[in-house]
């Protein structure tokens, strides 16, 4: 009964308790990058030597996967899976629930069911204030270099091989879209299920550009307008001043299918001018033209997938609010955004599909991102 027990490495902290027969050994969480050993060592009271005990421990999981068997996730089962890792449920609501979990990277998982009770969405959290999230120069959360780092080898390796621009991932055995939302008050890994397309859908001939020039002044659209049915709506202009931008609107009665044409300018507010044009926006009537529902989720049809890759667009995930699909057409400097809206006021809801220039420089398209966020404010 008269032994000690000491650890030969700061990372692990041993208490003895000889006349219990027993040793508590509390380690470290290991963030090391890999798998790691040491050893504790044990003397006996009135012996010379010493006999030395490997402890091995492997990384801590930064990176936790969430139940991603979208077809049979269910709250029960999904319940049951984390509870077999640690995690505490955190949230019980109508719809949706929430666990915190053991990673000091992602600190809690939270699952959002249809009204059927399968598993239609997972949110994997950043955790806020951590050593993996800081601030932009705008004051903004975000998610470190080296924590992105960690997340995207760790979503290669789960199977999520397919890129689709710098952060979206997608699985193709599984077939679940994972999404990084890097720049929010609340950082996160979206997943969502793609399901096979049942049926075929019509989509548009071509590509719909409307065919006026970036950069065009305001005489070649009313050009436009006139020869195409195009009818000058005055009610739906709107200026910025501060941000030197102007919209107006053109409705399309004579078609069927297009409901209007869009179209944002520069503005000089001193003069009183209409600069040049900056972007476009049309709405159409038939929403499956690019998108079919599933679980109550609008997914792109596979034949506008076709019908892009045909012109050259490359899908590029979400935009930043999450709201539009975006599209970059690298070779034509373009980029196309897509999305489903009911604008107040309006009996049926559109497909918006949106064209603005397109730049790869960084510095340009920092410049160009910041005309187009307050171009959509312009726009709500």
């Amino acid at each position: 009964e008269g032994w000690t027990c000491t650890s030969a490495t700061d990372w692990i902290q041993v208490t003895s308790l000889p006349w219990k027969k027993e040793v508590i050994l509390r380690a470290d969480a290991n963030k090391s990058g890999g798998a790691r050993q040491s050893e504790i060592i044990f003397q006996v009271e009135g012996e010379a030597g010493t006999v030395a005990v490997t402890v091995k421990q492997k990384e801590w999981p930064l990176f936790l996967l969430p139940y991603i068997d979208f077809e049979y996730g269910t709250m029960s089962l999904i319940s049951r899976f984390e509870m077999e890792r640690r995690s505490m449920i955190k949230q019980t609501l109508t719809g949706s629930v929430s666990f915190t979990t053991t990673s000091p990277m992602i600190s809690q998982i939270a699952y959002s069911f249809s009204t059927k009770g399968v598993m239609t969405a997972a949110q994997a959290y950043i955790a806020v204030d951590s050593d993996y999230t800081g601030t932009d120069k705008d004051g903004e959360t975000m998610i470190t270099e080296e924590a992105m780092h960690v997340i995207d080898s760790a979503l290669l390796a789960e199977g999520f091989t397919e890129k689709q621009g710098k952060l979206r991932y997608f699985n193709p055995s599984t077939r679940v879209v994972a999404s990084i939302k890097d720049h929010t008050y609340d950082p996160n890994i979206e997943y969502i299920f793609i399901p096979k397309q049942p049926q075929a859908y019509p989509t548009f001939d071509k590509i719909p550009y409307i065919p006026v020039a970036f950069g065009a002044d305001y005489s070649e659209v009313e050009k436009f307008e006139q020869e195409n049915g195009g009818v000058y709506y005055p009610d739906g202009d709107q200026y910025d001043d501060a941000n030197g931008l102007c919209y107006f609107e053109y409705k399309v009665p004579g078609s069927k299918q297009i409901k209007s044409r869009n179209y944002y300018f520069s503005w000089d507010a001193s003069k009183q001018k209409v600069g040049a044009l900056l972007a476009t926006f049309q709405e159409w009537s038939d929403i499956n033209l690019v998108y079919w529902e599933y679980n109550g989720r609008l997914n792109i049809t596979e034949e506008f997938l076709a019908l892009c890759e045909k012109d050259g667009f490359k899908y590029n995930g979400k935009d930043k609010d999450g709201k539009m699909d975006v599209f970059i057409n690298d070779s034509k400097g373009v980029r196309m955004m897509t999305q489903f809206a009911h604008f107040q006021g309006e009996e049926d809801p559109s497909l918006v599909i949106m064209m603005l220039p397109y730049v790869s420089s960084k510095t340009q398209m920092s410049a160009l991102d910041h005309k187009m966020t307050q171009m959509m404010k312009l726009w709500k």
